[in-house]
């Protein structure tokens, strides 16, 4: 937690709810989209990052805060200073990254995710080398909490959904301090439609889950007792008293789910198996096309293409081209399958397999048309 106003449309939390009578063929649009988002983002932290993945993060930072003179001092701080192990300290400094990376994990935006990818691995790293050795240390249960304001349709649905799993794909922030939760909503009037919760959140060190760790000592705000969960961490939700006194304060129970038993790993592990082992911005941009987001999926194929001078990630150019067919774009998809069959007449014996693929996709076009 840090000192932003919680009312804020960066701190909004997008709370996803999992219904455990429900298998992975049938959970609801919302809870499918959410777990094709968990997918991308460790897709993104399987990649290997250069120099380039830290230069896309700061050119979107600078485009959206340009106007403002304090973020161009960060972001030449950021240049001039960063390391992969300030990582946390720069999520938690009051600057455009934390902002951004919120919200673009909170809507689901893949471009401005994707332009963050490196920082967004290196908080997932350090989190990952603290909790390691915070489990190893403290391996009794303890409690955090996160004071919140939620909408009234938010709070009515979460109130449904006792005994329930819930999710965010943003980060989230708490503290083990009681007192500083209940700060942030007691000081602060909250909008029209809008109420005052305070989550308790029982931990088990022992859990298996996305890494969550006490950040305090590498925060910006150390005085914070800060405990901050991954993205995608899962809690299930024991129960909801609402407050009988005029501070109409709600307090939200949950615990963290192992990964083991949260309900969302056979879905997760069913869409898994469809991606394969090969972690690239290729399988990236087959895993949006999956979700149904053909223009991400083709802005991330042609960037393969554009950025690979040698034409050897035929799996791009085959993927883009089936996107091209999908669309009746027959021209484009001629063009890209054309250049995978030549690489691939070229550099194959003549009955290598993928040379086969590639001749029969020339032969489904020619159906198609």
């Amino acid at each position: 937690m840090r000192g932003f106003d919680y009312r804020t449309d960066e701190d909004a939390l997008n709370i996803c709810i999992f219904d455990k009578g429900k298998t992975h063929k049938n959970l609801s649009t919302d809870n499918a989209s959410h777990v094709w988002f968990q997918l991308v983002i460790e897709t993104l932290l399987r990649m290997k990052h250069t120099q380039d993945s830290r230069l896309d993060m700061i050119k979107l930072w600078y485009e959206i805060c340009q106007e403002s003179k304090t973020e161009e001092g960060l972001i030449k701080d950021f240049q001039e200073n960063y390391t992969p192990d300030s990582a946390i300290y720069w999520y938690t400094r009051e600057s455009g990254i934390y902002r951004i990376l919120n919200k673009a994990l909170r809507t689901e935006d893949f471009d401005a995710v994707y332009a963050f990818r490196s920082i967004l691995t290196d908080i997932y790293l350090q989190l990952m080398s603290i909790h390691k050795e915070m489990a190893s240390e403290n391996k009794s249960p303890f409690r955090v909490y996160r004071g919140q304001f939620l909408s009234e349709d938010e709070l009515a649905a979460l109130k449904k959904s006792c005994g329930q799993t819930i999710s965010m794909n943003s980060f989230l922030s708490t503290t083990a301090s009681y007192e500083i939760a209940l700060a942030f909503v007691s000081a602060k009037k909250p909008n029209k439609g809008y109420f005052p919760v305070l989550f308790e959140i029982t931990v088990d060190p022992s859990c298996q889950s996305p890494p969550f760790a006490e950040v305090s000592s590498f925060s910006m705000f150390r005085e914070e007792s800060e405990v901050l969960f991954m993205s995608g961490c899962a809690f299930r939700l024991s129960k909801i008293e609402s407050s009988s006194d005029r501070t109409n304060l709600t307090k939200i129970y949950l615990e963290l789910c192992d990964d083991r038993e949260n309900g969302l790993k056979d879905f997760s592990d069913y869409m898994k198996s469809q991606m394969g082992s090969e972690t690239t911005l290729t399988s990236l941009g087959e895993l949006l096309y999956k979700m149904g987001n053909r223009d991400q999926a083709e802005s991330f194929l042609d960037r393969v293409n554009s950025e690979r001078s040698d034409s050897d990630d035929t799996t791009g150019l085959t993927a883009l081209g089936f996107i091209a067919l999908d669309q009746e774009n027959y021209d484009k998809a001629t063009e890209c399958f054309a250049k995978v069959l030549n690489y691939r007449k070229t550099f194959l014996p003549p009955k290598a397999l993928p040379l086969g693929y590639a001749h029969n996709n020339i032969g489904l076009l020619y159906d198609e048309m």
